[in-house]
């Protein structure tokens, strides 16, 4: 099972320790992302990477935000608000990766400190995976599985080696591995 962050604690999502650890537009502004593109933010949480993400798409693209928590959401939805942004849609699901059925295929599809939270990680990628467009990228961010400052139990962490494993589990292929910050890794496949 893996370590479902509590959202009466959605306060901490915003400290500015965590924006120091991992800044959300420096790290945005790392990633392969194109203006238009179709985006989904799967475990959005309150729009920590919503809002970079969907200021990088563009007005031509578009941001799918979907969280599993009716509170985050509605925190999300003002953040989206206050930022003025229109190219943001938010929806609630229930974290099996399934998604609504209106939604499009994805040129980008965005886990940040998501992964160690699923506890059937294998087969949420692979939900996902069904909705990458040809060519589209899953990045995924996640805690180093080592003591840091913050952030969820070592026991609950996923390695990169682990994360990668998942992924190609799902039908994609190894594209980048990245070092994020000194806390967190990242990779990212490629849907062949």
């Amino acid at each position: 099972m893996g370590h479902v962050f509590d959202p009466q604690n959605r306060h901490r999502l915003k400290n500015e320790k965590r924006k120091k650890i991992l800044p959300p537009e420096e790290t945005v502004a790392k990633l392969p992302l194109n203006p238009g593109e179709v985006i989904l933010d799967y475990g959005a949480g309150i729009g920590y990477f919503t809002v970079p993400l969907a200021k990088r798409t563009g007005s031509s693209g578009v941001v799918y935000a979907v969280d599993i928590s009716p509170e985050i959401i509605k925190d999300l939805e003002e953040e989206v608000l206050k930022e003025g942004l229109t190219n943001v849609k938010t929806a609630l699901v229930p974290g099996d990766g399934s998604l609504p059925e209106e939604f499009p295929e994805f040129d980008v599809i965005f886990l940040a400190t998501v992964l160690h939270e699923l506890s059937e990680k294998e087969a949420v990628l692979s939900a996902l995976t069904q909705k990458l467009k040809k060519q589209g990228k899953l990045i995924i961010i996640d805690w180093e599985k080592k003591e840091t400052e913050f952030g969820p139990p070592v026991a609950h962490r996923v390695s990169v080696e682990e994360a990668v494993s998942y992924l190609e589990k799902a039908g994609l292929k190894l594209l980048q591995k990245m070092n994020v910050s000194a806390a967190h890794w990242g990779i990212i496949g490629i849907k062949e």
